[in-house]
């Protein structure tokens, strides 16, 4: 009996290239304000110590977010901060989006004295503006944070240097829920060259890395999955905090009251970009013909008379 060469159709996964929704290369003379909005903060309502709200400088392709000890508008009281905050809010729910990456690529500029905080992180929260006001209940946020306290005086002695990285899960009652925070070695990383800094976003976890390295996963147990309905803008800034945060906090770092007596410290980025990784596409019809399948099916089956 001659054999019939078997027929099969295999569909395989083939995965789309990840997709640009936002990137900024800070290639202009100023802030884009079409993407970011410029929020100054009053001086009673400040976040820590610091009053933020001034544009960062942009020349040459680089952001530079400037930290001031004297602000005029509260001199003694408040120090003067930079804070970039994105219009558009960004989330999961989107069709055809596995998740989100959040990435900027950035340096210190000067060293950094203690009680200072870079802050590379999303952040949400349910009637949240685009005018970074009002909302309701807790926030969610996903933080990487470049703590002084952390980089001069870190708390594991064998290490040089520590990076943060946290998560808060806003709950709708209004309380808010911290899965963190978690301290990581990055003795190796010089920070006043470029690093790239990236913060992945999927519905069942939450990966952070530097210069593509993965150094942290919170798992969908860890409570990651609690934050995949949220929707969530991305912010960069550097700011004093308060006692309230208090790995952070340092009371020798005191505002001055005597313009001339101002220390100004700075970060500089040369790109900041949101990138959705999308779900893997099930396409074409692939046909061939395998002498084994007849074989397996055979076997399957007990030879036919």
């Amino acid at each position: 009996m001659k054999k019939i060469p078997l027929l099969f159709i295999v569909f395989l996964p083939t995965f789309v290239t990840a997709q640009i929704l936002f990137q900024d290369d800070f290639n202009g003379t100023s802030l884009d304000t079409t993407e970011w909005f410029e929020r100054p903060r009053p001086v009673n309502a400040p976040i820590g110590r610091t009053q933020t709200g001034s544009s960062p400088v942009i020349a040459d392709g680089i952001a530079r977010l400037q930290f001031d000890t004297y602000n005029p508008n509260a001199p003694g009281r408040l120090f003067s901060g930079t804070e970039l905050l994105s219009l558009t809010k960004y989330s999961l729910d989107t069709p055809g989006i596995q998740g989100l990456e959040f990435e900027t690529r950035m340096r210190i500029g000067t060293p950094l004295p203690n009680g200072l905080v870079v802050g590379f992180f999303t952040f949400g929260r349910d009637g949240f503006t685009s005018a970074g006001d009002g909302g309701t209940g807790g926030f969610d946020e996903i933080d990487i944070e470049i703590v002084s306290n952390l980089i001069n005086n870190p708390t594991t002695p064998s290490r040089t240097q520590e990076i943060l990285f946290n998560t808060f899960d806003g709950q709708t009652g209004g309380d808010t829920i911290e899965l963190g925070p978690n301290l990581i070695d990055i003795s190796a990383l010089n920070l006043s060259e470029f690093n790239t800094y990236k913060i992945r976003w999927l519905p069942d976890k939450i990966q952070w890395f530097i210069n593509d390295q993965k150094l942290f996963t919170l798992t969908e147990s860890e409570g990651a999955a609690d934050l995949a309905n949220s929707e969530q803008g991305i912010h960069l800034n550097l700011w004093a905090p308060g006692s309230s945060f208090g790995l952070a906090y340092d009371s020798g770092l005191t505002p001055t009251t005597d313009p001339g007596l101002n220390e100004n410290f700075f970060i500089e980025s040369d790109y900041i970009r949101v990138t959705a990784i999308p779900e893997p596409e099930i396409f074409g019809f692939y046909f061939g013909s395998i002498t084994m399948l007849g074989v397996f099916l055979k076997r399957l089956f007990g030879k036919r008379k």
